[in-house]
């Protein structure tokens, strides 16, 4: 039977007025779920600002 672990993130961005303010915010959530997912964490939700990820354990 598969094992998982859970985790829940918040990755603060700032509340962006013009375009290149979502642009920056964009990247750096990019930039967040890419280490996130070279960890091996599988992004399964995102609500409210909360990302919820989760990985097989042996």
């Amino acid at each position: 039977m598969r094992k998982y672990e859970y985790k829940v993130a918040v990755i603060p961005v700032t509340v962006p007025i013009t375009t290149k303010q979502y642009e920056k915010n964009a990247y750096e959530i990019e930039v967040q779920l890419n280490k996130f997912g070279q960890e091996g964490w599988e992004l399964l939700q995102h609500v409210n600002g909360l990302f919820f990820f989760k990985r097989e354990i042996e």
